[in-house]
């Protein structure tokens, strides 16, 4: 199995993490120390997994 692939889907699951975070609080669904949390892991997700895959072919 192509191994880039779960690794894209990973990549993405922490920028739709951040986004949805930031969707959350705006409607007040969260309070700001879970959006903080929610965020961190996101971008964390993203920094990690993202230059694994970014420039290679699948």
């Amino acid at each position: 199995m192509n191994w880039l692939i779960p690794l894209k889907l990973v990549s993405y699951a922490g920028l739709v993490l951040i986004l949805v975070s930031s969707l959350l609080v705006f409607y007040q669904q969260v309070d700001l120390e879970n959006f903080k949390d929610m965020a961190l892991i996101g971008t964390l997700v993203w920094i990690f997994t993202a230059p694994l895959w970014i420039n290679r072919k699948a």
